[in-house]
């Protein structure tokens, strides 16, 4: 692919635009031990390939919780809203990568696991909204990001076809399906990444951070400029 022929950028969410990650562990602790269940770190290996809908699954069915789906996903918002809408925050240099995008007409869009709520609301909170065309979520589509059909609906939302957009993310199963559908793939892979392997193994390229997807996209369109 020729990444002079990008056209838009997908961000991911938690762990690429924004630093959200230990907020979940620390939810499903509070939510377990008010359970009286001791909460094992394997768990969130083990739900962050999950959209926010089947965690909520996986958590009830694991621990034969006597609630339904919704009752989990309700109390676990709850337990993150607070950080979602005060204190979780962008990575440093994201909102500026956004800003150059967007002068150079690359257009924006994000999709994610988490719930449309909980997006919106640290989004929102960020004043990261305005530079997003879009956010589509799991939940809305119907498919996981490790789903063909996850990035189908956002190329049809888009218009695009997969040779003209470009991924950022941070999570391998993502950047693994994206990659085989024909989409170019950066994978955010800082040395906090547990998964920094598998997601070089299937990114075009490779940022430390969100905030270089715009050198690395205009890198690379220069070489190829250069070269042709």
């Amino acid at each position: 692919m020729k990444t002079h022929n990008i056209g838009c950028v997908i961000f991911d969410i938690d762990g690429t635009l924004v630093d959200s990650m230990g907020v979940w562990a620390d939810a499903d602790r509070q939510f377990l031990e008010k359970r009286g269940i001791a909460y094992l770190p394997s768990l969130s290996d083990k739900l962050r390939f999950l959209s926010f809908e089947k965690a909520s699954e996986f958590i009830r069915d694991e621990y034969s919780l006597p609630m339904t789906v919704e009752e989990v996903s309700r109390e676990i918002t709850e337990n993150v809203m607070y950080s979602y809408a005060h204190e979780i925050k962008p990575f440093k240099g994201v909102r500026e990568c956004l800003e150059r995008l967007r002068e150079k007409g690359i257009r924006l869009c994000a999709a994610t696991a988490n719930s449309p709520e909980l997006a919106q609301t640290v989004l929102s909170a960020n004043s990261l909204t305005e530079y997003l065309e879009f956010i589509l979520t799991c939940e809305e589509t119907g498919f996981g990001k490790d789903s063909r059909g996850f990035f189908a609906a956002v190329l049809d939302k888009l218009g695009l076809d997969a040779d003209r957009v470009c991924l950022a993310d941070d999570s391998s199963h993502s950047l693994k399906t994206a990659h085989e559908m024909g989409i170019f793939t950066i994978g955010i892979a800082g040395e906090k990444n547990s998964e920094y392997g598998n997601v070089c193994l299937y990114s075009d390229a490779v940022a430390e951070s969100a905030a270089d997807v715009y050198k690395v996209i205009f890198s690379l369109k220069y070489k190829e400029a250069v070269n042709e």
